[in-house]
C-alpha cells in the first residue's frame, strides 16, 4: 500500500465517521430541538391567553362595585309584584285613547287637603 493509498483510507474513514455522528448524534437531536420549538410556542400561545384573561378579570374586579351598586339600585326599583307590568299596559291604553302622551308616571304620596 502506498502512502497515497493510505491517505484516502484515512480520509474515507474522517469522512464516515462525520457523516455517523450527523446521522446518529445531530439529526435525533435536531428533531428534539424542533419539538421544543413546538412546544414553547404552545405554551407561549396558553401564556398569552391566560394575560388576557387576567386583564379581563382585573378589569372587572375594578368596576364591581360601582356595577353591584347599578344592580342593587335597578332591584329595589322592581315592583314586588307581578301586577305592574299589567298596569302600566292599561294605564298606556287609557291614556292612548283619551289622547293623552303618556311617557312617564310618577309615584307620590296622599296629600292632605
Amino acid at each position: 500500500m502506498s502512502n497515497r493509498d493510505r491517505i484516502l483510507i484515512g480520509l474515507m474513514a474522517c469522512l464516515v465517521a462525520v457523516a455517523g455522528f450527523w446521522f446518529v448524534a445531530l439529526k435525533p437531536k435536531r428533531a428534539e430541538a424542533t419539538a421544543a420549538a413546538a412546544r414553547v410556542a404552545e405554551a407561549q400561545t396558553k401564556l398569552d391567553t391566560a394575560n388576557q384573561a387576567l386583564a379581563s378579570a382585573t378589569s372587572a374586579r375594578a368596576s364591581f362595585e360601582t356595577d353591584y351598586a347599578t344592580a342593587a339600585r335597578l332591584g329595589k326599583a322592581v315592583p314586588d309584584d307581578d301586577d305592574a307590568a299589567s298596569l302600566v299596559f292599561q294605564l298606556e291604553s287609557v291614556a292612548r285613547k283619551a289622547g293623552i302622551d303618556f311617557r312617564s308616571l310618577t309615584v307620590g304620596g296622599a296629600s292632605s287637603g
